[in-house]
């Protein structure tokens, strides 16, 4: 009898446990849809203060081209074209953020290949490794663009 009334309130303590579980793993998914909504609106606002400063540096690059007065004469059409500008940093984070799909300042070093082409640099697949290998010291599969900045820099 004993036996049998400690195996039935063993049962109730596992069950009401069971349910509070539950309960606890309810609570947390919908915190973690709170969470995802929240950083979704986050993105979003970065989506378009981003754009913002996109189209203010825009302006201001045509503005400054628009009112700039050409102060040489014309080249004459057999000169040697000028050679490639190296990319601004705007233009570097410009690119760096069409891989940073997260928006979360880091990207994959599965990325770096496709970036560096779209910088206009293509590397060979040695280079490319070693490049991987000085920007992910971290060894964690990820850069950010601090990191790919100071790289691309030096």
């Amino acid at each position: 009898m004993q036996a049998q009334e400690d195996y039935e309130r063993r049962l109730r303590e596992e069950m009401d446990s069971k349910s509070e579980r539950e309960l606890e793993i309810e609570r947390l998914a919908e915190l973690e849809m709170q969470l995802i909504e929240r950083l979704k609106q986050k993105q979003m606002r970065q989506r378009k203060a981003y754009q913002q400063l996109e189209a203010v540096l825009a302006l201001g690059s045509s503005t400054r081209k628009s009112s700039s007065k050409p102060s040489s004469p014309q080249v004459p059409p057999q000169a040697s074209p000028p050679p490639p500008q190296e990319p601004t940093e705007e233009e570097v984070a410009r690119a760096f953020s069409m891989y940073d799909t997260e928006a979360s300042g880091e990207i994959s070093t599965g990325c770096i290949d496709g970036l560096m082409r779209d910088l206009g640099v293509a590397l060979a697949p040695s280079q490319l490794s070693q490049a991987i290998a000085q920007l992910d010291s971290r060894q964690c599969g990820k850069v950010s663009f601090g990191e790919f900045l100071l790289w691309w820099k030096g």
